[in-house]
């Protein structure tokens, strides 16, 4: 149809009813187009992994009293298996402590100086994705009354003759005060918590066992509960376990338990020698040394193992016999 078609009458409504025929198919067919390209295509250039994710469990925030601080903490993938971390701590002078890579979920940070820190992890899965995203801590260290100003000490006969008890002077020797009770049991052996908040000591008369109680003396619990001697008890850096000697299995042997006297464990476990004792931590809370001897007439040696009883190795090597 043509321009002179189009003006002849009649014509133009012609024209109109076959032009709308050609629109309507048209409104149908631009949803349909656009259907289309709102389809997300993969481009050569999209990551097919997708990234893990980190989270700290627990750790310290804000301000701290302690220069033993820990974190724990965990990683998740929705197509990877975690297998590895990355973490560091730095400190706000931009001086990094230390970062590696691990396996662990775990790691304890010992005798930092006081400031502020920053701690972050990443986790990484099996495909070699990587948290872009740490999980970060910043924690400051400030242990201006975090560790005991006052000594603790054992001392016979101050006001009973032939009775021991545990007391706390100031670091002059000023302000002597007596925190067990006359009661006629023997006290010996005390030892600060890392945070200066509790004493443990040991009982070797009545109420026989490893005690616990505040600084002033208060709240005062036996812990291990036997009747059999436990002695020397030591606080773990991070003040969670307590390690101690005891006679409880027919020789004397290396324990451990939680600081509130739950799981109890022989991690010496080395009945061929008469007596292990004296133990005490590292300042991270991964090894304890103590002296050990077969008979009261040698002479001890000084030996070190794992927290948990392994590698044990002799230090000074004056007996014969080995703990290996």
């Amino acid at each position: 149809m043509d321009l002179e078609e189009i003006t002849e009458e009649g014509s133009l409504e012609k024209f109109r009813r076959k032009t709308r025929k050609l629109v309507i198919p048209l409104a149908f067919a631009i949803p349909l187009t656009l259907a289309d390209c709102s389809k997300k295509k993969k481009t050569p250039f999209e990551p097919e992994n997708q990234l893990p994710e980190t989270t700290i469990i627990s750790g310290p925030s804000g301000n701290v009293d302690t220069d033993n601080v820990t974190f724990k903490w965990k990683g998740e993938d929705e197509d990877g298996s975690v297998e590895k971390f990355h973490y560091f701590l730095i400190k706000s002078d931009s001086l990094f402590i230390e970062d590696d890579y691990t396996e662990d979920k775990e790691k304890m940070f010992s005798n930092l100086d006081e400031g502020n820190y920053t701690f972050a992890v990443s986790a990484i899965d099996d495909i070699g994705g990587m948290d872009l995203s740490p999980a970060t801590n910043s924690f400051t260290i400030d242990m201006q009354d975090s560790r005991p100003s006052k000594i603790a000490f054992t001392s016979w006969s101050r006001e009973i003759e032939d009775h021991s008890g545990i007391y706390i002077m100031d670091l002059d020797g000023k302000n002597i005060t007596r925190l067990t009770k006359y009661n006629g049991y023997g006290y010996y052996c005390p030892s600060w918590s890392p945070d200066g908040t509790k004493i443990a000591f040991d009982v070797w008369e009545k109420d026989r066992g490893i005690h616990t109680m505040n600084s002033d003396g208060s709240n005062q619990v036996n812990i291990t509960n036997n009747t059999f001697w436990d002695s020397d008890p030591s606080w773990s850096p991070d003040g969670s376990r307590i390690v101690f000697a005891s006679n409880r299995d027919g020789d004397w042997e290396i324990y451990t338990m939680n600081s509130d006297g739950s799981n109890q464990v022989n991690i010496s476990n080395n009945h061929a020698i008469k007596w292990d004792g004296d133990p005490s931590w590292s300042p991270d809370g991964n090894k304890i040394v103590f002296s050990s001897y077969n008979n009261p007439r040698d002479n001890p040696d000084i030996f070190i193992m794992n927290a948990d009883g392994s590698n044990k190795i002799n230090l000074t090597n004056s007996i014969s016999e080995s703990l290996q």
